[in-house]
This record gives C-alpha cells, sequence and structure tokens, in this order.
C-alpha cells in the first residue's frame, strides 16, 4: 500500500486537494498510516485488519476527531479506482467501541 500512496493517491491529492488538506494527509500518512499499512498490499488489507487498526487507535486515548480524519483518508484511498483495475475488492472501515 505504501507504493499505492506514493505513485497514485499521493499525487491525486497534491494535484486536487487544499494546501492545507494535503499537508493534513501527509501527516496522518507518516504519524498513524505508514506502519500500519506497509505490510499489506491494497488487496490484502481486509476490513478486520481496519477494525482493529481504529480499535488500537482508539485505545491509545486519540481524539474522536483524529480517528475520524485517519479513517477518512484511509477509506479515502480504498474508495479511489485504480487505474487498469476493472474492479476490485473494497474494504470497508469501521470502528469498534469499547
Amino acid at each position: 500500500m505504501t507504493d499505492f500512496w506514493d505513485r497514485t493517491y499521493l499525487p491525486h491529492i497534491e494535484k486536487t486537494a487544499k494546501a492545507s488538506t494535503n499537508h493534513g494527509y501527509k501527516k496522518i500518512w507518516d504519524q498513524h498510516l505508514l506502519l500500519e499499512f506497509s505490510h499489506f498490499t491494497l488487496n490484502e488489507y481486509k476490513t478486520h485488519h481496519a477494525t482493529t487498526f481504529l480499535t488500537k487507535l482508539a485505545n491509545e486515548r486519540l481524539g474522536v476527531r483524529t480517528i475520524a480524519h485517519i479513517k477518512s483518508l484511509a477509506s479515502g484511498m480504498f474508495r479511489f479506482p485504480v487505474p487498469g483495475k476493472a474492479s476490485r475488492s473494497h474494504t470497508r472501515i469501521y470502528a469498534r467501541r469499547s
């Protein structure tokens, strides 16, 4: 997934989003998503991985808005169309309440 971020999603947001959004997304990627996604390809990451990850963030006492921003960026990555792929399985991002 790091390859997808570097080659596809990051260039897309750099072209289409405001500078403040770019800055926020890069910060979220560097601080939270890079380590989580570095061991997976886009198709390997499943809903249960996301649920476990978001639950871990909640247990680390991150704020609700921070977790929502992390979830939003991750969800956007999974909804983004991949060039040359007719379809792919979509991962839904959910957070478990503890």
